[in-house]
């Protein structure tokens, strides 16, 4: 193990030994090459200041997120051209759509639907395996 933990570690150290840590429980602590990024340098301080809240710095980070992309083979990123709303904004919206008329539907009438596409998904497997 590379870091001793704790029962009631916080998230964030977790991560950071998620990061350091492969899938099979080594350790990833050999720093033999850097790498250079250009970038604003109003974000960079907005970034720094995040990170040290967190007690990190850039380079932890970015090994974080190295590492997680060869752990899950996938990009950790949410790109979406629709950024999502808060919790608040969503309640405000669908409190407006139901002033507006809107009615929505019954849990009945959605777990109808779920079962009915669960059948189906099931007869497709089985047609597909057989």
């Amino acid at each position: 193990m590379c870091f001793p933990l704790h029962s009631a570690i916080d998230n964030a150290y977790a991560m950071l030994y998620n990061a350091y840590t492969d899938r099979e429980g080594g350790c990833y602590m050999t720093k033999d090459t850097s790498i250079s990024i250009r970038m604003d340098s109003r974000l960079k301080a907005q970034t720094e200041s995040v990170l040290e809240q967190f007690g990190l710095n850039m380079t932890v980070v970015v090994n974080m997120l190295f590492r997680q992309i060869v752990r899950e083979q996938a990009i950790p990123l949410s790109l979406s051209l629709y950024p999502r709303m808060s919790p608040v904004e969503e309640i405000n919206y669908a409190k407006a759509a139901r002033a507006a008329g809107y009615k929505g539907r019954t849990a009945v009438s959605v777990l109808g639907d779920m079962e009915s596409i669960v059948a189906e998904t099931e007869v497709a497997y089985d047609k597909k395996n057989v």
